[in-house]
């Protein structure tokens, strides 16, 4: 193990094998080796995957958000031209309606 090397322990630089020393040194950097590969793998299959959807997912819920937008606005214009037209037609009612008046007026006159 690698806390064998380590001051005092049974394979000390100073005082112990060197050969067997080096051989743990050698098996430690197999092991992170192989860490990290699997790290990496990880990140690119699993991680990697992931980010990538929650971005897909992202960009169709701010396209959805407006395309709501989009329907909300055009209700709302559609509203106002309803309220329009129905202000218009009552203006002209109401004109028509002084008119036959004014003329009932000047005929009784």
């Amino acid at each position: 193990f690698l806390d064998d090397l380590a001051s005092g322990g049974t394979l000390n630089v100073i005082d112990g094998d060197a050969i067997t020393s080096q051989k743990v040194v050698d098996k430690a950097i197999d092991q992170i080796a192989a860490i990290r590969g699997r790290l990496g793998s990880f990140q690119k299959f699993a991680v990697g995957t992931t980010i990538t959807s929650l971005g897909t997912k992202l960009e169709n819920a701010i396209a959805a958000e407006s395309i709501i937008r989009d329907t909300d606005f055009a209700a709302e214009t559609a509203e106002i031209t309803r309220r329009q037209v129905l202000a218009a037609a009552a203006t002209h009612a109401a004109n028509i309606a002084n008119a036959q008046s004014q003329n009932i007026l000047a005929l009784l006159g």
